[in-house]
């Protein structure tokens, strides 16, 4: 009785990082689940705990119809899973689960001319030609 009561809270901190993984992948299978298509970025290391799971932002740009501007859109990957092959200005369409990415595919690459972005996460400079064919898709959809 001894060992189980002085067992019991060291084990439940050692294993409480396994027991929230295993809760966001039941809510992968379980939970509702987000699909998007958006041009990639970058990623970025940012110190990110989602469910205790360690985290690196996928940064995406997407065009907002209401506020007619371009936004930036994060999405988690496990760090201990491989980066994707994302090129700049990748179109991607992506599945999300609790903003954790699950399912991608490249639909066209290098579709989108990025120049910089500053830190409120919106584009700087862009080709007027490239924004205005990617404005008129995005109205049309």
């Amino acid at each position: 009785a001894v060992f189980v009561c002085f067992a019991f809270p060291f084990m439940t901190i050692k294993f409480r990082r396994v027991n929230k993984y295993y809760k966001m992948l039941y809510y992968v299978s379980q939970g509702m689940k987000n699909e998007e298509e958006n041009y990639f970025v970058k990623f970025e290391n940012c110190d990110v705990q989602k469910d205790n799971v360690d985290a690196v932002a996928c940064v995406f740009m997407t065009w907002n119809r209401k506020k007619q501007e371009w936004m930036r859109r994060e999405v988690y990957l496990d760090v201990e899973k491989p980066l994707p092959e994302f090129g700049r200005g990748d179109r991607v369409g992506y599945l999300t689960q609790s903003n954790f990415l699950i399912a991608y595919e490249i639909l066209e690459k290098s579709v989108l001319e990025i120049d910089e972005i500053n830190e409120y996460g919106e584009l700087e400079e862009q080709s007027e030609l490239r924004l205005t064919e990617i404005e008129s898709s995005a109205e049309s959809n």
